[in-house]
Parts: C-alpha cells; structure tokens; sequence
C-alpha cells in the first residue's frame, strides 16, 4: 500500500520486560473508504526493520508499506520520484 509519511518520532526506550525498543513511531496517511481526506494511522518501524529495508523517515514522502496478516510492519521503502 502506498501511503504519505506526514511524520516521524525517535523512539529509544526499555519497555516492561527490559527489552530495548529502538526505532521510529511514524504517522502515515491514505485514502480509506468513507474518509474525506486520508485516514492516519501510527505504525512503528524498529531499527532492524529500517535497517533491512535501507529505509530512513524522511516526512513528506510517500512511502510503500507492507503488513503481515496479524498486522505488524513487513516491509516500508521510500517511492522514488522521476
């Protein structure tokens, strides 16, 4: 799915069970049935996710966004403008 990155937020934490979570929170927007505008959305890109896709936030963007069937994040790359 194609969706605009409207912006990002550094996430550098340790959540309940002392595991570091690394990454960035990021607001993405598309167009969604029955919304007048774009339906945003908040989806979280790890560092190893960043990492594996050669990926940085860059806000403006449009943005090429997979989920697995549970929902999570499995892809995100940046569309390259001509």
């Amino acid at each position: 799915m194609q969706a605009y990155l409207y912006g990002s937020r550094r996430v550098d934490m340790t959540d309940d069970q002392g595991r570091k979570v690394q990454g960035f929170s990021c607001f993405i927007g598309y167009p969604a049935a029955g919304v007048e505008g774009d339906e945003v959305s908040k989806v979280f890109v790890s560092d190893a996710m960043a990492q594996q896709c050669s990926w940085h936030p860059m806000v403006g963007s449009l943005v090429n966004v997979d989920f697995t069937p549970k929902g999570r994040l499995s892809f995100i790359s940046t569309v390259k403008e001509k």
